[in-house]
């Protein structure tokens, strides 16, 4: 299985590439102790931009996040996201 996947590690928004999937681990920005993880203040670069860049690569993305995101972040983020992308 190895030789069919290629792992990259590299300044992402930089790449030029094409794919079947993209699987996204963005860097998590430091928080207080017991603060549930948001999409919009602990992740960097922003999610949009992290999509977007995806997307051209392929339809297919995965997200890593960490187990104590804020899910009503989640649920806002991905609805307003749906018009955004025209998904």
């Amino acid at each position: 299985m190895g030789e069919k996947i290629d792992f990259l590690t590299s300044d992402f928004l930089k790449l030029k590439l094409s794919g079947d999937v993209v699987f996204l681990s963005p860097n998590v920005v430091e928080r207080k102790q017991n603060e549930k993880f948001s999409l919009y203040k602990h992740l960097q670069p922003d999610l949009r931009m992290l999509i977007a860049k995806s997307l051209e690569i392929s339809h297919c993305i995965s997200i890593k996040l960490p187990a104590d995101t804020d899910l009503e972040d989640m649920a806002e983020f991905f609805n307003s996201s749906l018009e955004y992308y025209e998904l």
